[in-house]
This record gives structure tokens, C-alpha cells and sequence, in this order.
């Protein structure tokens, strides 16, 4: 792999979590809201919170 394609990857990697998204984690569930509005991730139960003010 190139440097360039390293870069690349470690871009792609450091993208945050969004809702619709593939999981950060294990790569295969789609990340939604929970009624508590954490972003949460249906296979693998991944969770991501934080809160606006």
C-alpha cells in the first residue's frame, strides 16, 4: 500500500459516526437514533452519546 492509500484509509477511519452510517466498529449494522437520541449501532450495540446545549 502507498502512502497515499495509507492516508487515505486513516481518513476514512477517522470520519465520526453518523446517523445512516456504517457502524464504526463492526462495519455492518446502519447507526440510528435511540429514544434517547444516542446514535447506536443494532448488531453490535456500539453507542455514541453527547448532548447539545
Amino acid at each position: 500500500m502507498t502512502a497515499l492509500e495509507l492516508d487515505f484509509v486513516k481518513a476514512e477511519e477517522s470520519q465520526p459516526a453518523r446517523p445512516g452510517g456504517l457502524c464504526p466498529h463492526c462495519q455492518r449494522g446502519i447507526l440510528d437514533y435511540d429514544g434517547m437520541l444516542v446514535l447506536r449501532c443494532p448488531i453490535c450495540g456500539f453507542a455514541e452519546g453527547g448532548c447539545f446545549t
